[in-house]
């Protein structure tokens, strides 16, 4: 190296479990994200060591809109001030 090229450093941090919880009086909303998720198989000899694992998303769909996680859900539950059933 001649001369050293100083740039910015573009990283990604997606951790592997991620849940944003809300309330209110009248509102509960939970997202849950599951970014990174692997099973093993633990025999010594197995024939499929990997169980389940992510796969690759196309680079294309990655540029376009970020990675995407392995599963999303998000729940709102309403509860109205008048009623007492969810």
């Amino acid at each position: 190296m001649i001369k050293p090229f100083f740039g910015q450093l573009r990283r990604f941090y997606s951790p592997a479990l991620w849940l944003q919880l809300r309330k209110s009086p009248y509102q509960i909303y939970a997202h849950l994200k599951i970014h990174r998720f692997q099973v093993d198989n633990q025999l010594p000899d197995a024939v499929f060591p990997t169980v389940l694992h992510p796969g690759t998303t196309p680079q294309y769909v990655v540029r376009r809109s970020g990675p995407k996680p392995f599963f999303e859900s998000a729940l709102l539950l309403h509860s109205s001030r008048n009623t007492k059933t969810l």
